[in-house]
């Protein structure tokens, strides 16, 4: 992640909108940020972190109280964030709960918190997420940090940095673990220790099912079943099994042979049931006949009744026929006595209805009369109607006549105000070239002065390379002293060296002389000086070696006089080319000025470039605004053109519709001469009218209604009567057709031989009873010949046999039943002993393999379980295995940046002690001091050892987790710690560091009040405060 802008409002002590643009940073990626305390540096942390994660850097401050105390209400909190990873730049707004005025009324409501992100597509910044918890996972996912792991590796807030080295071994654990997202090691530990469980459950269920099987076995003794082996157990049932299929093959033995047996008893049983069955049928069918005869008086009184009807049923016709005609007379009598009764009541309504016809026309003249009244009525009516409708036309003509005039003066009020307008811009523009030269001339001396500010930067630029020659000079000068003192003593030790090899080489001659010989050297006969005393020898090798060492040293100082001369060549060449740089570009620097003076010329001439820059967006400013002025004045031209063609237009509308509305006025005076206006309103009238036409309407619907009902009764009346008469005349030829039938019923009465109609009507009976009587009289006939032709056939296959007794036989067949099912069920029994028996050895054999498998399975997973928790030689659980990789990673890194900063004195390392009563071990520190060999723990350093050791460590923990991460791109680093306990050695090494981290492409902030610091980091964000809140802008 790089930091490119961050915007703030009424956040923390910043009231005003704060705008932060890092890109001005440029190549300074190490910067300061400094101020008073309680100024806001740590604010800035704090605005970053919410932006990204809704939460402040440091766990003391409260996400409610981020909303700064000098800001009113009407002011909005938020902060906006530009940043970018991977080549892709997002911008995140983030607003916290805060109370802001309400739109309508007084008082305040609570506003929600809000996020909302955006990424650059084609250059706009684009809406991709607006939920807050959508938001917090995109900026996640984007950055492949939690809140944790960023404070960690990229905020490292007040507090916070002493703790990496200063916490215990459980709460570096607890860091370590949201770092490197461990939880699923932890999840892993109890997953075994939970699989341990149920594979220690799962066994000991398997045993429990195998003790089932046991207990399902009838055993004869089973206490001492429970004394054996599980073999032992498995063997006794090989043999229970054994004795069990034995016990059922005797058993089907002995079934086979009394199956035979009691087969042929059923057999003589079932012909001696037949004899029997058949004597029974034949007492059965006597008794039955003797019954049926019984029932023969009955039948004969049945025949007689059934031929008597049948009589009377043939005479039955003529009975109905007259019986017909006799009702259907009476019908019709009853019938032409209503008739009677309806001619009647017409006949009265008829004369009635005559009196009130007659009433209803000797009015009918009066509502003529009315009539032709309200024809006229109804014309002056139409007339009224026209004459509203002219007075509504005439107020709407006066409502649109007062609009028409206000428009026109409040348009002629604008072109009065738009004339005035036009001439104030006009005279404003008069200064428009004035100003344009001005900028002009502003932004040339601009670009002059950055010109010249960039070629004195460049000049700083050699005179520092100067300065880093002159130290390497300075260096190298010192240097060749030692070269000049070892060509020296090399010289020294030559000349000893040849001294020794000469005194040798003489000890040797004079060991070669003879009294009396001459010298081979001097050639004297006499050795009165020959050397007696032994001294070492030296070899030409030796002599060799010391010359060759000379030589070499002589070499090198030669080598090291000749760098002295090309750095101090380049020296003066690059001195040369800093006053070429400086000759006649500026003026207020004395020759040969050192990098302090360009430093401080450099500082005051980016204050004089500053304010040029302020004049040039000023006046920039003031030209965008002219040109707004012309735009502007050049719209109000053509609108005051505009509006005073409408002013034209609106007079002659205003003309027409005075002459309309007087028009109006005319025609509703003409139609009110008409009217009696005067004498009662159209309301009155109105009423009037509808009052005489309500009474005519009526007076016509009861006319015609009256007219109707009349006509209707006589004619009602005529049909009536016409309808009596031809009624009378059918009820005649009725009532002789009716004395036919008697005549005819009587004559047939007589041939029947029936004494009186009382025997007739006896007689008759109705068609179910009769078939009923059929019914009964045929079925005794034919069971009375059935029942004779059953008992011939019985008495034939007796043929006078006794009947037999098979009460023994049944007996002993009952009894040969019972010990055939005794012995079928004792089968059953041994047969479901011996599934039952087959079943439990297929069950045991399964679950002794089953039980063999889990108990293997639990010892391993229980293995597992034990280790991954820390019951190891150890004490180190799983989890805790990976996180002492995770921190041996990073002590590695961190002892790369510690040694330098220490002097190579101390180096941390992972504590490999084993913890004691049950605590884990694994992620304890300690501390090696090279200068007492000697190990002590992290927490005997002091205040400055700790923070070098602290720096080092969150350093070396960022570069971990960006490995480990991979592909998470950790560009910026802030840190908010003091630096006041280091002393002047240690804070160099620190700051060289740190710049040695601001060199990879990264942008370093840092918060201290150490002088060096100030002096050291050029870039710094400087923090004012007022009584009115705080403010926060780059200065270099």
């Amino acid at each position: 992640m790089r930091t490119r802008l961050l915007e703030l409002q009424a956040f923390g002590p910043y009231k005003t909108k704060q705008t932060l643009d890092f890109t001005t940073l440029g190549d300074e990626s190490l910067f300061l940020i400094t101020g008073p305390t309680g100024a806001g540096k740590t604010t800035i942390f704090d605005a970053i972190c919410f932006s990204l994660y809704g939460k402040a850097s440091g766990a003391d401050r409260d996400h409610d109280t981020l909303r700064s105390d000098f800001s009113s209400h009407e002011t909005e909190t938020f902060v906006r964030f530009t940043f970018s990873v991977k080549n892709e730049t997002y911008r995140v707004l983030r607003k916290p709960k805060q109370w802001i005025p309400k739109l309508r009324g007084e008082g305040l409501k609570e506003e929600p918190a809000t996020a909302v992100l955006e990424t650059l597509i084609d250059g706009t910044f684009v809406v991709t997420e607006s939920k807050i918890n959508d938001v917090n996972d995109k900026i996640k996912a984007i950055l492949g940090l939690d809140y944790d792991q960023f404070l960690k590796m990229i905020m490292i807030p007040q507090g916070e940095f002493r703790r990496l080295i200063s916490e215990n071994s459980q709460e570096r654990e607890q860091i370590l673990q949201k770092l490197f997202q461990t939880v699923r090691y932890a999840y892993l530990q109890d997953y075994f220790k939970e699989q341990s469980k149920q594979e220690e459950q799962a066994l000991k269920d398997l045993n429990s099912a195998l003790d089932f099987e046991w207990q399902r076995i009838p055993w004869d003794d089973l206490d001492e079943i429970e004394q054996l082996t599980t073999m032992d157990r498995v063997q006794l049932l090989e043999m229970k099994l054994n004795n069990t299929l034995n016990l059922i093959n005797q058993n089907e033995t002995k079934q086979t042979e009394l199956k035979e047996i009691i087969q042929q008893k059923n057999d003589n049983l079932q012909r001696q049931t037949q004899l029997v069955e058949v004597f029974n049928d034949y007492e059965t069918k006597k008794r039955e006949l003797t019954v049926l005869l019984e029932k023969a008086p009955d039948i004969t009184e049945k025949r007689q009744i059934l031929e008597a009807a049948e009589k009377a049923t043939r005479l039955d016709y003529y009975y109905q026929d007259y019986h017909n005609r006799k009702k259907e007379v009476e019908k019709k009598v009853a019938e032409r006595d209503a008739i009677l009764e309806k001619v009647g009541k017409v006949t009265q309504a008829y004369d009635q209805q005559k009196v009130h016809f007659d009433a209803l026309v000797a009015k009918k003249d009066a509502f003529e009369l009315i009539k032709d009244d309200l024809k006229e009525a109804s014309k002056q009516r139409e007339e009224w109607l026209i004459y509203e409708k002219k007075i509504d036309e005439v107020k709407a003509q006066g409502n649109q006549l007062r609009e028409l005039t206000e428009a026109y003066e409040e348009k002629q009020s604008a072109v009065v105000a738009l004339t005035t307008a036009i001439k104030d811009k006009e005279q404003t523009l008069r200064e428009r070239h004035e100003v344009e030269t001005s900028y002009l001339k502003a932004h040339n001396e601009l670009e002059k002065q950055t010109a010249l500010l960039g070629v004195v930067e460049e000049a700083l630029n050699e005179e520092r390379a100067l300065s880093e020659l002159r130290e390497t000079y300075k260096q190298q000068q010192t240097k060749l002293q030692s070269f000049v003192a070892a060509v020296s003593e090399a010289k020294k030790i030559e000349s000893d060296t040849e001294k020794r090899w000469r005194d040798g080489y003489a000890y040797r001659l004079s060991q070669s002389l003879t009294s009396g010989e001459p010298c081979p050297v001097c050639g004297s006969p006499e050795h009165p000086g020959a050397l007696h005393t032994r001294v070492e020898l030296v070899s030409d090798a030796v002599l060799n070696m010391a010359k060759t060492d000379r030589e070499q040293k002589e070499q090198a100082l030669n080598d090291k006089q000749a760098q002295l001369a090309e750095l101090k060549l380049k020296g003066t060449y690059q001195r040369e080319k800093v006053d070429h740089l400086l000759k006649g570009v500026v003026e207020d620097l004395q020759s040969s000025p050192t990098a302090t003076e360009l430093l401080e010329w450099i500082r005051a001439h980016k204050e004089r470039l500053t304010a040029i820059k302020v004049n040039v967006k000023h006046l920039e400013q003031k030209q965008r605004t002219l040109q707004k002025l012309a735009k502007t004045l050049e719209v109000e031209s053509t609108q005051q053109v505009t509006l005073e063609a409408e002013l034209n237009d609106m007079t002659d509308a205003i003309a027409k519709a005075k002459e309309v509305f007087h028009k109006l006025e005319t025609e509703c005076d003409l139609l009110k001469q008409r009217l009696p206006i005067d004498k009662m309103t159209y309301l009155q009238f109105e009423a009037r009218f509808k009052d005489k036409q309500a009474k005519l309407e009526m007076f016509n619907r009861e006319y015609e209604k009256a007219e109707q009902k009349w006509h209707q009764l006589q004619t009602d009346k005529q049909t009536l009567e016409t309808e009596l008469k031809s009624f009378t005349s059918y009820l005649k030829e009725l009532r002789e057709k009716e004395a036919e039938r008697l005549q005819a019923f009587e004559q047939q009465l007589v041939v029947s031989a029936f004494k009186n109609d009382a025997a007739f009507l006896e007689a008759r009976q109705p068609e179910n009873v009769r078939e009923s009587l059929k019914t009964h009289i045929q079925t005794f006939d034919e069971q009375r010949q059935t029942l004779a032709v059953k008992i011939k056939t019985l008495t034939e296959r007796i043929n006078h046999q006794p009947k037999p007794d098979i009460a023994p036989l049944k007996a002993a067949i009952a009894q040969l039943d019972e010990n055939y099912n005794t012995l079928i069920k004792e089968t059953t029994r041994l047969e479901e002993l011996h599934t039952l028996l087959l079943s439990v050895q297929d069950k045991v054999k399964e679950q002794l393999s089953e039980i063999n498998k889990a108990t293997h399975k639990f010892q391993t997973v229980k293995k597992l379980a034990n280790l991954s928790r820390g019951d190891n030689h150890l004490k180190l659980s799983f989890e805790r295995f990976v996180l002492s990789s995770f921190l041996d990673a990073i002590l590695l890194k961190a002892n790369q940046r510690l040694v330098e900063l220490t002097d190579y004195r101390y180096q941390l390392r992972r504590s490999h002690e084993i913890a004691k009563r049950g605590a884990q071990s694994g992620l304890d520190l300690e501390v090696i001091d090279h200068h007492t060999s000697k190990v002590r723990s992290v927490k005997t350093l002091s205040g400055g050892e700790g923070f070098k050791a602290s720096l080092s460590l969150a350093l070396g923990m960022a570069d971990v987790v960006q490995a480990y991460s991979g592909g998470i791109q950790l560009d910026t680093l802030f840190i908010d710690e003091g630096f006041g306990t280091l002393d002047d050695i240690s804070l160099e090494q620190a700051i060289n560091t740190l710049k040695g981290l601001s060199q990879k492409n990264r942008i370093l902030g840092i918060i201290s009040h150490v002088p060096q610091l100030k002096e050291e980091i050029y870039a710094k964000l400087e923090i004012t405060t007022s009584p009115s809140g705080s403010d926060a802008a780059f200065t270099f």
